[in-house]
């Protein structure tokens, strides 16, 4: 599908305004992107169990803008949602974009 540029433009800023104050002194997992060959198999939970280990070993919070595809994995690996950012939808994109800024806290 071909990239919304109004919509991208407003995501980025929302994002990026929420990232800073959410996270403006913590880590943030910037991207995880998996090829659809491993999805459901665990992957995605190894590479995010190693972040937060980092995070665990450095004693620091670790955030994420999760997609709705990815919030479930977020939940389950234990980062809770701190915001909602939304951006609504138009006839070239009806579905609009939807992100759960999530927070994982370090566990000494």
């Amino acid at each position: 599908r071909d990239l919304n540029q109004r919509h991208f433009e407003i995501w980025s800023r929302l994002e990026g305004e929420a990232l800073h104050r959410n996270f403006a002194n913590d880590a943030e997992m910037s991207m995880l992107v998996l090829h659809p060959e491993y999805w459901r198999k665990g992957r995605g939970s190894e590479m995010v169990r190693w972040g937060q280990n980092l995070a665990d070993m450095d004693n620091v919070r670790q955030g994420v803008s999760a997609a709705a595809m990815g919030e479930e994995l977020y939940l389950h690996l234990g980062y809770e949602l701190i915001e909602r950012i939304s951006v609504p939808g138009d006839s070239d994109d009806p579905e609009g974009i939807r992100m759960g800024i999530r927070v994982y806290t370090p566990r000494p």
